[in-house]
């Protein structure tokens, strides 16, 4: 099979316009972007005009998309045959989204309110995290896995997107039950499909910070590129949700992008980076009530594993193809 012809980001950004138009005539209305698909684009176009202005943001943008397209070609996602997306959304009822949670994450009209950016996820985190591991995301997501404690019976993971993450956490521990909290029907749409394989992995249709789990009953939760799409009262609330259903001494597991690495550059909206650089993870679990904080350094990007106090100090180019790793202890004795 012959590679694609190189893109420019005319082309890139004349495609997707009219991608995101077509998506919008399938898309019930009461999962269009809020407040409108006009008010995202508008987004949407003045970060793509800052990625014209800026050179390594420009060669950055066109490199992740032609890895895209190349996946897409070589090995496109297998959702088990073609998606009735109205058929399909009809089963799902409209979440409170809290406002931090309506933006054009990513560049992408709706953000991940869209059939876009549930069909390419899995295909743009593999693009994205190529350089991170020889098996791209796949390999940092079972990197990841191996932080969950081997005793662990019932997991969850919060903000689960495609649930890729959940389902290799599932495949490495095909004894326990792991749930994937996540609050766009689109994503869990393409998230039981890709991972149909998976028979001990469910998805459910809640808020990361309101999962209607009982209290005191998971073994161990997970937090996987989460956070930094949160506002600070987000996080706080997640982080909350995740303290409250854990068995005492049950174990969460942080991962997130470096603070830094979302200034590098342009082109993928990040409407909370802002917020983002000012986070402490261990300050944050420590306000919640977590005990026994680890900072297992950053995986990824130079393939050297450094504290996060490290990383702030370092005059190396950072990428956004790393992440920091914490672990935490809910109390022995809690009360909630």
């Amino acid at each position: 099979m012959s590679s694609p012809p190189p893109l420019d980001l005319n082309f890139i950004n004349t495609f997707l316009h009219q991608v995101w138009k077509d998506d919008l005539k399938v898309t019930p209305k009461q999962f269009q972007p809020i407040p409108s698909f006009d008010n995202h684009m508008d987004i949407v176009k003045e970060e793509q005009q800052i990625v014209k202005e800026d050179e390594a943001s420009s060669r950055r943008t066109v490199l992740v998309n032609e890895r895209i397209l190349n996946l897409q070609m070589k090995n496109p996602t297998d959702f088990g045959g073609p998606i009735d997306w109205k058929f399909e959304l009809s089963a799902f009822r409209v979440l409170p989204y809290p406002s931090y949670y309506t933006k054009p994450f990513h560049s992408i009209p709706g953000g991940w309110l869209s059939k876009f950016a549930a069909e390419n996820n899995r295909i743009a985190m593999q693009a994205i995290y190529q350089d991170a591991h020889p098996e791209a995301c796949e390999g940092v997501r079972k990197e990841l896995s191996k932080f969950v404690p081997k005793s662990s019976t019932r997991i969850v993971d919060l903000g689960s997107g495609d649930g890729d993450g959940p389902a290799i956490t599932a495949r490495m521990f095909p004894s326990a039950k792991v749930i994937a909290i996540e609050a766009s029907p689109f994503m869990i749409v393409c998230g039981r499909r890709q991972n149909r394989d998976c028979v001990n992995l469910e998805f459910h249709h809640q808020l990361a910070e309101n999962t209607y789990i009982p209290s005191n009953s998971i073994d161990t939760v997970t937090v996987t590129l989460l956070l930094h799409e949160c506002s600070n009262e987000g996080k706080r609330n997640i982080l909350t949700e995740a303290y409250r259903i854990l068995k005492p001494n049950g174990t969460i597991v942080l991962t997130d992008t470096p603070q830094t690495d979302l200034f590098t550059y342009r082109g993928f909206y990040e409407p909370w980076k802002h917020q983002w650089k000012d986070f402490n993870a261990t300050k944050s679990l420590s306000n919640v009530g977590f005990v026994n904080i680890i900072d297992h350094g950053i995986v990824g990007g130079d393939g050297h594993v450094k504290s996060i106090e490290e990383h702030k100090e370092t005059s190396v180019e950072s990428t956004d193809n790393r992440l920091f790793v914490f672990t935490a202890m809910k109390k022995m004795k809690s009360s909630l």
